[in-house]
């Protein structure tokens, strides 16, 4: 395989695992602002009905969990992508007809072959 080439296929598989990962937590942290914004509605609304000490209570998502749900969230993501990044190491990754990758051309197929073991990993694009 043609280092060049592997290089700059381990490089955009590795960005578009990137992209991906960062799209779903991106996704779970639009959730999770859907959540608090809903839970803040239904505080506010409860305000005049019940005491201070019983609203307190009924706050389960005030602004230190929120933050630290948060912060679950980021670091899953960062620690997904460098996991990920990590297994790339073992893999020599080509083209089978060895040009530029262009993923709108469905007729190319990306080929992966594994450094530590003898199978072959085959993903139509």
């Amino acid at each position: 395989m043609d280092k060049e080439y592997g290089q700059k296929h381990h490089k955009l598989l590795n960005s578009e695992i990137r992209k991906s990962i960062t799209r779903i937590f991106k996704h779970y942290l639009g959730a999770l602002e859907d959540i608090q914004y809903t839970h803040t509605i239904a505080i506010e609304k409860l305000r005049s009905k019940l005491s201070p000490e019983d609203l307190a209570v009924l706050n389960y998502l005030n602004d230190d969990h929120y933050s630290l749900v948060r912060k679950r969230v980021l670091d899953s993501g960062n620690e997904s992508m460098r996991d990920l990044s990590d297994l790339l190491e073992n893999f020599d990754i080509s083209l089978k007809d060895n040009n530029d990758i262009d993923f709108g051309d469905s007729a190319k197929s990306v080929v992966i072959h594994s450094k530590t073991r003898n199978n072959i990993y085959e993903e139509e694009k």
